[in-house]
């Protein structure tokens, strides 16, 4: 039976996002995998900064003639300011050009600019066909109230959607798994999560959270390349790259790149670093005293300006930093923030539950996230997840994607699922129920 004033559209197409550190998730309710990933970074030039163009008008898209696809939309007019969104305006230096992630741990705080996000999306990747479908938005358990508050209130009276939900992650990762009853541990940019979900419904006290993640790896290996006297030459500086010599030496042909702004020039240094982390990161299955490391496979890196970097086991130490941090705490959002290893909130979110469930959820131990993708990530989880574990009778089970599209959309693949069940009608909540009781109604309807 449906609540008074419930959404009740028949076929229900809703439209998800899944806002991450990383990539910002885009697509239909019902399809296995996001429609379009955008980056959780954008670029904007203030209006007073721009130059003269012709068809640039406020409100509206640039001046290429015709915009038929999101890739064709390479920056957007907005208000106050020209915002870049795609990837590949994103890898244009622009002078004067800032740039800034859309999420701080997860969470929004430029609202004006996430308005101006969401009125692209609509555009280049919806075609302007949103109205009269619902929207659902994924959160980390952690989001603050006045947050999900807030995005409540801007769906309804900016955007007039019929009808919106707020759905956590961690129980949308376990139906994206096929395994309603789980202890989900989700290890992306911005840190690592533990969540025990029974049924389908997280259970908020178990929640335990760490920055431990990729942010904290690109973090370890900036610290690494200072030591080692390693200054990084982005992409964006180097015009092209020549063959010289008899030996043919590859030799880098700089460029004088425009004026950039700091905030452009650190994120492209970011993602030489991401790069980097992505191809030489190892871990080993079981904890290796120093000595020990000394015999592990070394591994080189070419630079975007042609020189190799050669690591003896620093690309193995810096995985285990995740595992046996080697600072007491780091600083998120001007706090201090005790740093707990990823199996040590593992531990920790089991022995919060019930002590009936305690035996089961070690049999679902589901693994999601970027940072997860490290090659020995799993084995080395599940090492240390079972020598914490003291009950014989319980066989310790991990479940992985090892695909990068799979381990980094599971949230969404969950939510498509959800939404496309005719039971989820009733937890929709509609606009009815909004103008009833304001945008406090979010605090009553959750997983």
């Amino acid at each position: 039976m449906l609540l008074a004033g419930a959404y009740s559209g028949d076929d229900v197409n809703a439209l998800i996002f899944d806002p991450g550190s990383s990539t910002f998730r885009v697509g239909y309710s019902g399809e296995p995998y996001p429609k379009y990933f955008l980056p959780s970074v954008f670029g904007y030039l203030p209006n007073e900064e721009l130059p003269s163009h012709r068809g640039i008008r406020n409100g509206a898209a640039c001046p290429l003639p015709t915009l038929h696809r999101p890739s064709q939309a390479q920056r957007y007019q907005g208000k106050e300011a020209q915002y870049y969104f795609h990837p590949n305006s994103l890898c244009v230096p622009r002078e004067r050009m800032e740039m800034k992630p859309l999420l701080e741990d997860g969470m929004i705080y430029d609202w004006d600019m996430f308005e101006t996000l969401m009125r692209y999306c609509f555009q280049f990747c919806f075609f302007d066909q949103q109205e009269g479908k619902p929207i659902f938005f994924t959160e980390p358990f952690w989001n603050y109230r006045d947050k999900r508050e807030t995005l409540t209130e801007l769906m309804f009276e900016t955007f007039g959607v019929p009808a919106f939900y707020l759905g956590k992650t961690a129980p949308l990762v376990a139906f994206s798994f096929g395994q309603p009853t789980a202890l989900v541990v989700d290890s992306g940019s911005s840190g690592t999560s533990a969540v025990a979900v029974y049924d389908g419904i997280p259970l908020l006290k178990s929640t335990v959270h760490t920055p431990l993640g990729g942010d904290f790896l690109n973090d370890a290996f900036v610290e690494l390349l200072k030591s080692l006297h390693v200054d990084i030459i982005p992409s964006y500086m180097v015009y092209r790259k020549e063959l010289s010599g008899q030996n043919n030496f590859r030799v880098c042909m700089k460029r004088t790149p425009p004026k950039v702004t700091r905030s452009y020039h650190d994120n492209a240094v970011k993602m030489v670093v991401e790069d980097l982390k992505c191809t030489v990161l190892r871990l080993h299955e079981r904890p290796l005293q120093v000595s020990a490391m000394a015999r592990l496979p070394k591994a080189d890196y070419e630079l975007p300006d042609t020189r190799t970097l050669r690591l003896k086991n620093e690309h193995f130490q810096i995985a285990e930093s995740l595992f046996r941090p080697f600072s007491p705490s780091i600083r998120v959002l001007g706090k201090d923030v005790p740093l707990q290893s990823i199996t040590g909130i593992a531990w920790k979110c089991l022995n919060s539950v019930d002590i009936e469930l305690r035996p089961v959820l070690p049999k679902h131990l589901l693994l999601t996230g970027g940072t997860t993708l490290i090659p020995g990530f799993e084995r080395r989880f599940l090492y240390d997840f079972s020598t914490r574990c003291f009950m014989p009778e319980v066989r310790v089970r991990t479940h992985h994607m090892p695909s990068f599209l799979d381990s980094t959309t599971a949230a969404f693949v969950g939510a498509s699922i959800v939404t496309s069940q005719g039971t989820f009608h009733q937890q929709w909540i509609s606009k009815q129920q909004y103008e009833e009781n304001g945008k406090q109604v979010i605090r009553k309807t959750t997983f």
